[in-house]
């Protein structure tokens, strides 16, 4: 059917499935720990620079066809005796065209947790990690922008993607993944604090807002080099930022890259839309010399493929589980909050990196200059990567001012002559949720 308003989205076959399942679906678990933070959680954002100034009346059209796909996006969330569960929201999400980022959750966006802006040529998206995490709104924002090229742009070009192409929604996208099958293991998540912590987090540098570098890198002679010491595109960037470090603050404690982790095949939900990231820790060696890069490249594949096993990615879904099941114990909003207040303070050392992968979307790439991922709030250093149109975009987000690791970064890449851009700094804030106050 044509989908013309809000409302069409619920007639729609995908939408009616929607609403038959929702009374049967179980109350949050796999985004609990972005549900009780002392101050409400920040949005997630996706920032996408067009070509050309967006329209709005298309970007509408194109958001109403995409959730008649992703009608699960249109949820709410009700709160009951501390706990939350995902409810029907028939208040429109309506595009808006502002430079500021509205607060999810509450009356401004209809209490919507995904909200779609744009502001002359750029285009974001912001969602709430308690929903769903980047591989659960990619396939959102990729039809977003499908739909919006395909009624801007003549003629329409054909893009050889499964993922585009179905309009079916499975019940399995709307599944909980922490309900264990099996009986949780009575091990809650660790996390560590013995390897190596930027300086700057022992200090008093920290700021109030966040900072933010853009660094987008030319592809092809990236991955040109990256492929020459067969590494992926996020081992290259593991490596070389850990060398950074390295040379930046020598004969310290073992350097961590915390890279984020599909954490889906490790439960019967695999292809779940809830959030579901987990951690890889890849342990960089302080003896550069003793090791060659392409064994350094090695020692990470290791890494990753056995953290990939399937009986590690149950582990991490069952301590999880764990941690929810314990959540389960405490009456009351304050009670919950309470037991996850290690959240507010937490630090993963040495930094963190995550990787969204290629936009895929073909000839129609060209109309997208670069896209950027961030998130304010997080203390020490976090590196968001994303790929469209021949660009490998980089956000370096800091919670301190100091630019020492992104032009060391940058030397690392002159040297290998991969070309690039980066942008002046940028200081931001995403808005907290207005959970607490809906």
């Amino acid at each position: 059917m044509e989908i013309e308003t809000y409302k069409d989205i619920f007639k729609s076959k995908n939408g009616r499935i929607y609403l038959e399942q929702l009374p049967h679906l179980e109350k949050i678990r796999s985004g609990q720990s972005f549900l009780y933070r002392k101050n409400g959680n920040e949005s997630m954002i996706m920032e996408l620079s067009m070509h050309d100034l967006v329209d709005a009346d298309l970007l509408e059209k194109a958001l109403l066809r995409s959730l008649s796909r992703y009608p699960y996006l249109t949820s709410k969330f009700i709160q009951v005796d501390g706990d939350f569960y995902l409810s029907a929201n028939f208040l429109p999400m309506k595009v808006v065209e502002t430079l500021r980022l509205r607060p999810l959750g509450g009356l401004e966006t209809n209490y919507h947790l995904v909200d779609i802006t744009f502001y002359e040529k750029k285009i974001y998206v912001a969602y709430h990690h308690a929903l769903c995490d980047g591989r659960g709104i990619m396939p959102f924002v990729r039809k977003l922008i499908y739909y919006y090229c395909l009624k801007k742009y003549q003629p329409p070009i054909d893009i050889d993607d499964l993922s585009l192409a179905s309009e079916n929604m499975s019940i399995g996208e709307l599944q909980e993944p922490f309900v264990s099958e099996e009986k949780a293991t009575d091990t809650l998540p660790v996390f560590k604090h013995d390897a190596f912590r930027l300086p700057e987090l022992t200090t008093d540098k920290h700021l109030y807002k966040s900072t933010r570098y853009e660094l987008n890198i030319d592809q092809d002679s990236f991955v040109g080099w990256a492929r020459s010491k067969h590494a992926t595109p996020s081992i290259t960037v593991a490596l070389l930022m850990s060398k950074v470090i390295e040379n930046v603050h020598p004969n310290e404690k073992e350097i961590i890259c915390n890279l984020a982790r599909d954490d889906r095949a490790g439960s019967s939900c695999q292809n779940t839309f809830r959030n579901c990231v987990g951690s890889i820790e890849l342990a960089y060696s302080r003896h550069p010399d003793e090791i060659p890069f392409l064994d350094q490249v090695e020692n990470y594949r290791n890494t990753i493929r056995q953290s990939k096993q399937k009986q590690q990615l149950r582990d991490s879904i069952s301590r999880m589980t764990t941690l929810s099941d314990q959540l389960d114990k405490r009456k009351g909003f304050l009670d919950k909050q309470k037991m996850l207040s290690f959240y507010d303070d937490l630090i993963l050392d040495t930094f963190v990196l995550s990787y969204i992968g290629q936009f895929k979307l073909g000839a129609y790439e060209s109309f997208i200059d670069d896209i950027h991922s961030y998130i304010s709030g997080p203390k020490g250093l976090t590196i968001q990567m994303s790929a469209v149109n021949e660009t490998l975009s980089l956000d370096f987000i800091q919670s301190f001012a100091d630019k020492i690791y992104l032009e060391s970064f940058i030397e690392e890449l002159k040297q290998r002559n991969i070309g690039f851009f980066v942008k002046d700094p940028i200081e931001f804030e995403t808005p907290y949720d207005a959970l607490k106050q809906s």
